[in-house]
Order: C-alpha cells, then sequence, then structure tokens
C-alpha cells in the first residue's frame, strides 16, 4: 500500500508521539533494549543542565522498530 503526502502527514501526526504513551506507562527506561538506549545521544537532545531530553524519542524509535512489519514499507517515500 502506498500513501500520498496527505496519508503519510495523517499517520506521521498521529504516530510523532507514541513513544510518550508509552513512556508514560512503564515510567522505566529498562524495558527498552540496548540498542536503543545506545541511541539516546543522537535521537534525544541535550537540556541546559547537560542531561538528555524527550526521552520518549526512544520509546518511539524502539515501537516503530518492534512493529515495522505492520506499517507501509514506503513510509519513508511518501510523496
Amino acid at each position: 500500500m502506498r500513501l500520498n503526502l496527505r496519508q503519510g502527514i495523517y499517520l506521521a501526526a498521529l504516530l510523532h508521539d507514541i513513544g510518550k504513551f508509552w513512556q508514560r506507562a512503564e515510567k522505566d527506561r529498562k524495558v527498552l533494549k540496548q540498542s536503543t538506549l545506545q541511541m539516546e545521544g543522537s535521537i534525544c537532545p541535550t537540556g541546559k543542565a547537560g542531561y538528555a531530553t524527550h526521552i520518549h524519542a526512544l520509546f518511539t524509535s524502539e515501537f516503530f522498530e518492534n512493529h515495522r512489519d505492520i506499517f507501509p514499507g514506503e513510509l519513508e517515500h511518501i510523496g
């Protein structure tokens, strides 16, 4: 199934913060794979105090990795 641009935008809007739901349900990063945790420095921005912020992005990343078979392969090539 190929998504057009509008469908891609709708799907992205619905799922871009899916990790926030998972993070708040778990309350602990220990549920994430070690490979996901190692991406913290490249995925999460650093705040003024020098700590990573937006940790939910790690949960979002792993969500998509865990459910890759559900989403259309064309998500990387929407348009």
